[in-house]
């Protein structure tokens, strides 16, 4: 890849191209300039030598150094929040810097994943990790700048444990910003943000990026987010223990004269205010986003009528304080007579710490017993109907298999060639080893991204097709992973909305799949009566590159079963179209990521300052897509018209391509196939296409053939013919 030409080069070259453009004809003409035409600024160097944070730290292995003279070097970067990310003259050494604008906040700025200048993942998950980047703004006051490493803790929440902070940087002076951060080895995803805390608005520059990490660094988990299996809670205190914890006053005994004629309860005294009482603490568990199913039996020794109340305390995280919520609560009545309450409720997702405690309106005394927190709707059981004791979380207890047919039972046996009714996702591939639950297992490796993994569709080995939709569907499969920590593991429901658009509604899941331990997953899920290619998809979403093996995997439906159809798949009506003309000088990208792309405005446009960029790309269908499946565009003829351009080693073709879903069935077609073009000129293309009559989901994308090419596009016009 060229590097886009300096300033000075430019200026001279524009001059001679104009002039031979003007004596020219045809679509194409050599590009006037790839950078604005700014107010001279000078550059800011701390001296002539060598930048410092060009040199590889001791004994550390590098991850990436990025300096802003390749344009494309803006694909390495993520936006947070909102803003644009672009190269100007303005630097700490060369020529250029990468210029963060249009912030809306001052947590707003850009982020970099830990991957090398090609895309590839560094694993730094347990290690230590050396950040440097030089800093500058042009404010006219001090700016604080801060490099935050975010990750993923074990429970899916995000967090921000360190960050580096430099304060008080002078306006107009390159100032470095360079540390060490410690990447715990219970987290997953870790990135690091750069970010001007100080001013919500304003811009600022960074040069000379460089990450390195310690490979001989062994950091440790991060004790608060170790999080237990949570596998429900049953309290019948027929083991004579308390269980639960004092809060505040009360204190928590066993008594005689149990719920339902069973030996013991619990009697909680001493309460000197409302909210005093006893709790549950099921922090340790990590909760946030689950449904909870909650009962339990009370009763009271008020004068009068009371209630006992189950409530919530939940901290989300980085808050300093505690929210409340109402659970649940008994009826009221009278002193001495036991009854019954039970209630769902979900902790939100970014709760850290989960409390239920237990309390009435006033001091009075109480008792509770069978106790029952559950993640699986218990609909059948009620301490009032289970005296008996027994936990009512068993997924397939009250599920008659033998109504249900079989459609997969694979053993990875490798005389039926049973990997080939896998559907490969996105890197993985699977192969059969000899270690797995009961003989040989499936390996699936090369994963790249957490939807990674395989695909089973309702079809068996006999190429004989099951219609499950409407109907519910057992799943059941042995699952094996050796990362080092917890994973969740799902095999999730994907399939076509009325509309065409994918989703992924129901899954069969692990929260908490163990490193190193064969575990057994099954449950049943609805397959809705208004979807359409249904699939069953293994992945592991909290990992973008563990390898797993699955064993004994069986997958079955039950024929007369019968499900509704989901309220929420509506199709939505058409709006009508109008005519969309883009040159992207308000910096709106318009167009999405597709793949690995990224789309991102740039100076150097076609007759303008700007266009849009598409770099990252790493496959050949990679590239940036507008989705126009709001508009009613069925049946219709579009006349399309787009300027491109590149700076490819070698003559490139830039390619726009029909994405239509007649909801069930994706197919492409070629709306325009470009001649191979030379470097350095923009082209122009121009074609109609009929959208097809079926179409209920369509998008238009541009991509090219060579898969790793950067290209420009610019003043896109799609109007009705």
């Amino acid at each position: 890849m060229k590097r886009r030409k300096s300033m000075a080069a430019f200026s001279l070259l524009t001059s001679v191209l104009l002039f031979m453009t003007a004596c020219s004809s045809g679509v194409d003409y050599v590009l006037p300039t790839l950078a604005p035409t700014y107010t001279p600024t000078p550059v800011v160097k701390e001296n002539d030598g060598p930048t410092p944070t060009l040199a590889p730290d001791a004994g550390n292995t590098k991850i990436i150094a990025l300096d802003g003279e390749d344009y494309n070097q803006t694909s390495h970067f993520s936006i947070k929040g909102a803003g644009v990310i672009s190269v100007k003259p303005v630097s700490h050494s060369g020529s250029y810097s990468f210029f963060i604008s249009d912030r809306s906040d001052t947590s707003h700025g850009v982020s970099l994943s830990f991957s090398d200048e090609n895309g590839k993942a560094v694993n730094v998950i347990g290690k230590s990790v050396h950040i440097a980047a030089w800093v500058y703004h042009e404010s006219n006051e001090p700016q604080d700048f801060s490099c935050i490493l975010s990750v993923k803790k074990l429970d899916g929440t995000t967090d921000t444990p360190e960050k580096l902070s430099i304060t008080g940087v002078p306006s107009g002076e390159w100032t470095l910003l360079e540390g060490d951060l410690p990447v715990y080895s219970n987290v997953t995803n870790p990135t690091i943000g750069f970010e001007m805390s100080s001013s919500a608005k304003g811009s600022f520059y960074l040069d000379d990026v460089r990450m390195t990490y310690d490979p001989a660094s062994n950091i440790g988990p991060n004790v608060a987010y170790n999080k237990e299996t949570f596998n429900g809670i049953h309290y019948d205190f027929e083991d004579a223990v308390p269980h639960l914890e004092e809060r505040g006053t009360g204190v928590p005994s066993i008594v005689e004269g149990g719920y339902d004629g069973s030996d013991y309860c619990l009697f909680v005294s001493g309460r000197t205010k409302n909210w005093n009482g006893v709790q549950i603490d099921l922090s340790n568990y990590g909760l946030g986003g689950t449904k909870l199913y909650i009962s339990y039996a009370a009763k009271h020794d008020a004068a009068t009528k009371t209630k006992v109340v189950c409530s919530l305390q939940y901290k989300e995280v980085g808050s300093s304080s505690d929210k409340y919520a109402n659970i649940t609560s008994t009826e009221s009545v009278l002193p001495g007579e036991w009854t019954v309450a039970s209630a769902s409720f979900t902790p939100v997702k970014t709760a850290e710490s989960v409390v239920v405690y237990f309390e009435t309106g006033a001091t009075e005394d109480f008792y509770l017993d069978n106790i029952i927190i559950t993640t699986k709707d218990p609909s059948v059981q009620s301490p009032e109907k289970d005296p008996s004791g027994t936990t009512p979380d068993d997924p397939m207890k009250d599920v008659d298999l033998s109504k249900f047919v079989t459609i997969h039972s694979l053993t990875a046996d490798e005389r039926n060639n049973e990997v080939q009714i896998f559907e490969k996702r996105g890197s993985a591939e699977m192969s059969i080893v000899s270690n797995g639950h009961s003989g040989n297992g499936f390996l699936v490796a090369g994963r790249t991204a957490s939807w990674n993994g395989m695909g089973l569709n309702f079809k068996n080995l006999d190429n004989e097709s099951f219609d499950v939709i409407g109907k519910q569907v057992y799943i059941s499969y042995w699952v094996y992973q050796d990362s080092g920590e917890p994973q969740e593991f799902c095999a999730t429901l994907q399939a076509n909305k009325p509309d065409g658009s994918a989703v992924w509604p129901e899954r069969v899941n692990i929260p908490a799949l163990p490193s190193g331990q064969w575990t057994h997953v099954e449950g049943v899920i609805p397959v809705y009566a208004n979807v359409k290619v249904p699939q069953i998809n293994f992945e592991i979403p909290s990992s973008d590159n563990a390898d797993f093996i699955l064993d004994d995997i069986i997958i079955a439906y039950n024929p007369d079963s019968s499900v509704d159809p989901n309220p929420d798949y509506v199709v939505e009506a058409k709006q009508p179209f109008s005519t969309i003309s883009l040159d992207f000088e308000d910096n709106n990208a318009y167009f999405g990521s597709r793949g690995n792309a990224k789309p991102s405005i740039v100076y150097g446009g076609h007759e303008s300052d700007k266009c849009l960029a598409v770099t990252g790309r790493s496959s050949s269908w990679h590239g940036v897509q507008a989705d126009l499946s709001a508009y009613d565009l069925a049946g219709k003829t579009l006349d399309i018209t787009y300027w491109v351009y590149h700076e490819y080693t070698t003559p490139l073709e830039i390619n726009m391509t029909a994405e239509q879903n007649d909801g069930e069935e994706t197919t492409y077609t070629p709306v325009v196939v470009g001649e191979p073009i030379e470097d350095g000129k923009w082209v122009k293309y121009n074609n109609t296409y009929t959208v097809p009559e079926n179409a209920k989901k369509f998008m238009l994308y541009f991509e090219s053939p060579e898969e790793t090419a950067s290209f420009y596009v610019d003043d896109v016009v799609i109007k009705l013919q």
